[in-house]
């Protein structure tokens, strides 16, 4: 019996290498993460006859590395998937890095360079259940490890399965770095798309560049909270037809979000015809009752060069006024909503007592609190 085991070992070993290179090839076509890892274990130990393979991604950032091992699960026809946590500094992982080269448990029982480290890589050797293991290298920097069980055949590894596991590793090394790339670009977009509701394109652009951090979370701060009104809206919207007055109130919220982002501030919300917007929230500022106040006084200029444009496109008779209310003060800053339907904001007294201002100003008139007169000097 064992005589026809072995021969159905050797006859797969002339076969697999035609499969192990297709999957190489293949696999810089994939961008899914999970699916190159699946791959990489699966093509070695059905291909080469291997009992046990996992790997291994090294992330500095995280302290824990990302691992997926599977093996043969002892009497069972089942394979034995385990997710183990290796930490980024692992002896073994930092030696694989460092040497970028094949390490095998045998290299470190007798090779005496390794002598240091060769109670800590016997034991992750063991742990992983792996003979040896392999870099995944992408442009001279190691990504991760391939580690390998032994061969079912009882056999260990001739110099062709090293030069197939060398091609795969170093087209498993491209895949990892692609899906990877696609994956940092798939967080990027979600983001840019979040940030894009309540800041300037070039301030989100700023934030993904420079890879700062925004707080979406719940939180406490002290801003400056801005509410623009638009006067008497409910008589000019009865003068004209729906489109028209759609159109117009497009270009009008276009236009004062335009100078909210020009000054750093970042737009919580629109209601009916009502803006909020917040300073001093989302983009830290050096004086947020400053920005507030500058935004205010451009909102009410253009608003005047907007009155003379409708005028002209579409023969508005009656001005549209506005009425700002700034307020400094602390707030919640969070998701609010239901499950279906979350949104960020802010909320507290700061942002009512705007809204009190925000209805008490006179067309044209910026009103401001004590707080936030407080603030500007």
């Amino acid at each position: 019996a064992m005589r026809s085991k072995d021969k159905c070992f050797f006859r797969k070993k002339f076969d697999y290498k035609e499969a192990v290179l297709s999957v190489s090839d293949a696999l810089t076509s994939v961008l899914n993460l999970d699916e190159i890892i699946k791959k990489i274990i699966n093509t070695v130990r059905k291909e080469m006859f291997i009992d046990t393979a996992g790997v291994v991604l090294v992330d500095p950032e995280q302290k824990c590395c990302r691992t997926v091992f599977v093996g043969d699960e002892p009497g069972n026809i089942k394979d034995r998937i385990k997710d183990t946590c290796i930490p980024c500094n692992d002896p073994l992982l930092s030696l694989v890095a460092r040497e970028k080269k094949l390490i095998t448990k045998y290299d470190i029982e007798e090779d005496r360079h390794f002598i240091n480290l060769k109670e800590s890589c016997r034991q992750r050797f063991e742990e992983m259940n792996a003979s040896m293991v392999m870099p995944l290298i992408y442009q001279d920097e190691v990504k991760g490890a391939l580690a390998l069980g032994y061969k079912k055949s009882g056999h260990f590894y001739t110099r062709e399965d090293i030069d197939l596991l060398e091609t795969l590793t170093n087209h498993g090394a491209i895949a990892i770095e692609n899906a990877q790339l696609a994956e940092q670009m798939k967080k990027e977009i979600t983001v840019r798309t979040d940030l894009a509701r309540y800041i300037s394109p070039q301030v989100v652009e700023q934030i993904i560049k420079k890879d700062r951090q925004v707080n979406l979370g719940e939180d406490k701060k002290v801003v400056t909270v801005l509410i623009s009104d638009i006067r008497d809206f409910t008589k000019i919207s009865e003068n004209y037809p729906p489109d028209q007055l759609v159109q117009i109130l497009n270009e009008y919220f276009t236009e004062m979000a335009k100078i909210i982002f020009e000054n750093q501030g970042s737009l919580d919300k629109y209601i009916g015809d009502a803006i909020v917007a917040v300073f001093g929230s989302l983009i830290p500022l050096e004086n947020a009752a400053q920005s507030a106040v500058q935004a205010a006084v451009q909102m009410m200029k253009r608003m005047t060069t907007l009155n003379e444009t409708w005028m002209r496109n579409y023969r508005l008779v009656m001005d549209m006024d506005m009425g700002i209310g700034i307020n400094t003060g602390e707030v919640f800053l969070g998701n609010v909503g239901s499950p279906e339907r979350m949104e960020f904001t802010v909320i507290g007294d700061t942002v009512n007592i705007t809204s009190r201002l925000s209805d008490l100003a006179k067309a044209g008139q910026i009103l401001i609190t004590r707080d936030t007169l407080a603030s500007l000097n």
